[in-house]
C-alpha cells in the first residue's frame, strides 16, 4: 500500500499511514516523486523534465533499446514547428533538427518523415504529416516514460496492488455465482487449497509467467521439463505430456480436443 501511494504521488498520504500504522519500512520517496514530477509535467505539455531524466540516464535506456528519447525528440521538433506565436518558428525547428538526426540509424523512415514535414510548416494539419500532431503521441511517450523508469528502478509498470483488486474485481462476479450454486446443492466450500474450482480469464493484463508450474504435477518447468502447449491452447509440463500419451493420440486432460503425440510445441518464456 505504501509503494502504491508512492506510485500516485499521494507522499503524505503514505508518510501518514507508515506512522499510524507503525510500520518499520524504508521509503525511498525520491525516485517516485522525480516520475511524478514528469507526469504531471506531460499534462502540461512541457518535456523537458522528461527530457533531463533520459539525458541523465542515456546509457542505461540505450542498453534495453529505449525509444524514448526519440518520440520526446519528435515530440519537442513538432512542438516548434508547429508554434504560430514564434517568427522563427522554422529557424528554431531547423536548429533543433540535429537531435533528431542521431536517430536516422535507428529509426530512418520517422526521421525522413519529420523532415519532409518541414516543408509544410504553414499547414502540417492539411498535410500528409497531419498525424505527427495526434495527441496520441503526448500518451505514448508518457507510457513508455513510465515503463522505462520504472524499468529502471525494478518496479513493475503498474501497481501490485491496483492489478491485485483489478484481478479481485474481475473474478468475484464467478466466485459469487459458484458459491450460491453450491450453496443450493448444501456443498461445503468450493476452495481446495489455494486453488479455485473454475479457470477465470483476467486477460492478457492479468497474465504473468515468470515461470510455469505444471497444471498436472504441480512442478515448475525446468530445461529438462519444459512446458508444451497442445493443440488447443492448453500448457503442461512434457513429463505430464508424456504420460498422457497412448499410442499416437493424445487427449488434453482439460478439454475434449485430442491430436497427435507430435502436435504439441515446446513454449519458450
Amino acid at each position: 500500500m505504501c509503494e502504491h501511494f508512492l506510485r500516485q504521488g499521494r507522499i503524505r498520504i503514505c508518510e501518514q499511514l507508515v506512522q499510524e500504522a507503525g510500520l518499520q519500512v524504508d521509503l525511498i520517496q525520491e525516485p517516485f516523486m522525480r516520475m511524478n514530477a514528469v507526469v504531471e509535467a506531460f499534462q502540461r505539455r512541457d518535456i523537458g523534465p522528461a527530457l533531463q531524466w533520459v539525458e541523465e540516464n542515456r546509457e542505461r535506456l540505450q542498453a534495453q533499446g529505449s525509444m524514448l528519447e526519440f518520440k520526446l525528440r519528435r515530440l519537442r521538433f513538432i512542438q516548434l514547428l508547429s508554434d504560430k506565436s514564434a517568427p522563427d518558428a522554422l529557424q528554431n525547428t531547423l536548429k533543433y533538427a540535429c537531435h533528431i538526426g542521431r536517430f536516422s540509424s535507428v529509426n530512418e523512415k520517422e526521421v525522413k518523415r519529420l523532415m519532409a514535414c518541414l516543408l509544410y510548416q504553414r499547414n502540417i494539419a492539411g498535410s500528409p504529416y497531419a498525424d505527427l500532431q495526434d495527441p496520441a503521441h503526448w500518451i505514448d511517450a508518457r507510457n513508455t516514460f513510465a515503463h522505462d523508469a520504472c524499468m529502471l528502478q525494478g518496479l513493475s509498470v503498474d501497481s501490485p496492488l491496483a492489478v491485485s483488486i483489478a484481478a479481485g474485481c474481475k473474478a468475484l462476479p464467478t466466485l459469487i455465482n459458484i458459491r450460491h450454486l453450491l450453496l443450493e446443492k448444501k456443498v461445503g466450500s468450493f476452495t481446495d487449497g489455494n486453488e479455485l474450482p473454475v479457470a477465470i480469464d483476467l486477460g492478457d493484463e492479468g497474465q504473468f509467467h515468470t515461470a510455469f508450474a505444471c497444471p498436472i504435477l504441480r512442478q515448475l518447468a525446468t530445461d529438462s521439463n519444459p512446458p508444451y502447449r497442445l493443440l488447443c491452447g492448453h500448457v503442461i509440463s512434457r513429463d505430464a505430456l508424456n504420460k498422457l500419451v497412448r499410442g499416437v493420440r493424445l487427449k488434453c486432460p482439460y478439454c475434449p480436443v485430442e491430436s497427435l503425440s507430435t502436435d504439441p510445441r515446446e513454449v519458450i518464456f
